[in-house]
């Protein structure tokens, strides 16, 4: 099947589009002259990226450029990416280029072309923006509900007189118990020794009645 079904519409800033047809089996696109579409940019690589085609279906993928590819905006690696009619490519920042079909190109001019496509993402950008989430703000819920009490609303209430007649008398307290008292030993008093010189008095033998 001709691989000339789609072509790459290639737009650089202040510059007209210029579109080439997809021939053969791949397409090498890059800012060196032996590549199949030449792009004269400074941050387009040498060897930027290639387009595969393959029937009815184009994939692109990046050689390893130094300021990247983006399909859709995506990032393109070294796998690739399969590419639709009309879809946007970007090589490095400022090079833009679109993939679209013998069939658009006949229907219109390159440059409605190129708008609608523009216009078509921005569109699926802003419907996949998050949404940012509205949290309501939290009311305060009603004193009563909460078993808040104002101050100012409560009212002094009769003084009841305390009952004392179920109350019983703490229990005494227990001593803990004493310990006997042991006595202690007495010290030894000495003897006194007699006196020297002194002669002990002697004692008087008992008298016995004469014999007969």
């Amino acid at each position: 099947m001709s691989s000339k079904l789609f072509s790459l519409i290639v737009s650089i800033s202040k510059q007209a589009p210029v579109t080439h047809e997809l021939s053969g089996d791949s397409v090498s696109v890059g800012r060196g002259p032996d590549n199949d579409i030449q792009i004269l940019v400074s941050e387009v690589s040498v060897k930027h990226a290639e387009l595969k085609i393959d029937g009815n279906s184009v994939s692109i993928s990046d050689l390893g450029s130094t300021n990247g590819t983006k399909a859709n905006g995506e990032s393109v690696e070294e796998g690739g990416v399969e590419l639709a009619s009309k879809s946007k490519m970007v090589f490095g920042e400022t090079a833009l280029a679109y993939l679209v079909s013998a069939e658009d190109l006949a229907g219109s001019p390159v440059e409605d072309l190129i708008e609608s496509i523009d216009k078509a993402e921005e569109t699926a950008a802003k419907n996949t923006e998050p949404i940012a989430a509205v949290v309501a703000p939290v009311e305060p819920k009603a004193a009563a509900a909460s078993g808040a009490t104002d101050a100012s609303t409560i009212k002094p209430t009769s003084v009841q007189p305390l009952k004392t007649g179920g109350v019983k008398p703490p229990a005494p307290a227990v001593r803990a118990p004493v310990a006997p008292r042991v006595p202690q030993p007495v010290a030894p008093v000495p003897l006194e020794r007699p006196r020297s010189g002194a002669v002990p008095k002697a004692v008087p033998l008992p008298k016995f009645p004469p014999k007969p």
